[in-house]
């Protein structure tokens, strides 16, 4: 089996994506050979209120529940958000929450961000953090947002040593530094790989680095190519268990399903 842990369905304001309807996720999926996905609502990058985001996608996405598990977007500091969230996961589904620092100007540190957490954990959510949706030499004049510090994350990880954690989008230089954190170490906190180009190896160099039981299989689909994702997993000169734990295994544990 293999599980894509950073999805986005929707529409990116700044560019038409090749993938923005549960159909066509699913086709790219089934041509991909990829079995699960784990997908969050694009518009609530930008939406005031994330919970439209989110009710839009459930609508979107019910008859698929086997195969999307739907993670909520919601702005820490916005009225109501630990509301929204509790009716996501009980009325809805969901899984987990992805918070995007920099996007919603509201920082891992921040009392709200800690609440919204804290509830998260409270009905066994995971919880996704975004370090970027786009590289800054591609973002637009009236688009730029800055990289999460890794910094933010690292005290992020030490406050939250028993949640269940994805640090998604990391660059090349940031998940070695986020590796030497004892809470990163001692955690149930992975990575994924959508953001690390060649030319070299980059799911190798990864799994080199931070160890193979922290690495899921993401693709950032769809502001990124699916195909890419897999070919690189593919390439990598995997063994069969390195296979299974990125490709599944790990996975599972990040939905507590394991």
């Amino acid at each position: 089996m293999l599980i894509d842990c950073n999805v986005h369905l929707g529409r990116w304001p700044f560019r038409r994506l090749p993938i923005e309807d549960v159909e066509t996720l699913l086709r790219a999926m089934d041509q991909e050979g990829i079995d699960r996905a784990l997908v969050a609502p694009m518009e609530s990058v930008f939406l005031r209120d994330g919970q439209q985001g989110n009710e839009t996608l459930h609508a979107a996405t019910s008859p698929h529940a086997d195969r999307l598990g739907l993670v909520a977007c919601l702005r820490p500091n916005a009225p109501g958000a630990v509301g929204d969230l509790k009716r996501c996961r009980e009325q809805w589904g969901f899984v987990g929450l992805k918070l995007h620092p920099t996007y919603h100007d509201c920082p891992l540190g921040d009392p709200t961000t800690q609440t919204l957490v804290a509830e998260a954990d409270e009905l066994g959510m995971f919880v996704s953090v975004s370090m970027r949706m786009e590289d800054n030499r591609f973002q637009t004049s009236v688009g730029t947002v800055p990289e999460v510090a890794v910094s933010e994350v690292i005290a992020f990880l030490e406050a939250w040593p028993s949640a269940r954690l994805l640090i998604a989008n990391v660059g090349r230089g940031e998940y070695l530094p986020l590796a030497k954190s004892e809470a990163f170490r001692n955690g149930a906190v992975f990575v994924e790989h959508s953001e690390l180009d060649g030319p070299y190896d980059p799911v190798r160099d990864l799994i080199d680095g931070v160890g193979v039981d922290h690495v899921v299989f993401g693709s950032h689909t769809a502001l990124r190519v699916t195909h890419r994702a897999v070919v690189d997993f593919d390439a990598a000169g995997l063994t069969p268990g390195e296979r299974t734990a990125m490709g599944e295994a790990n996975a599972l544990r990040l939905l507590g399903e394991a």
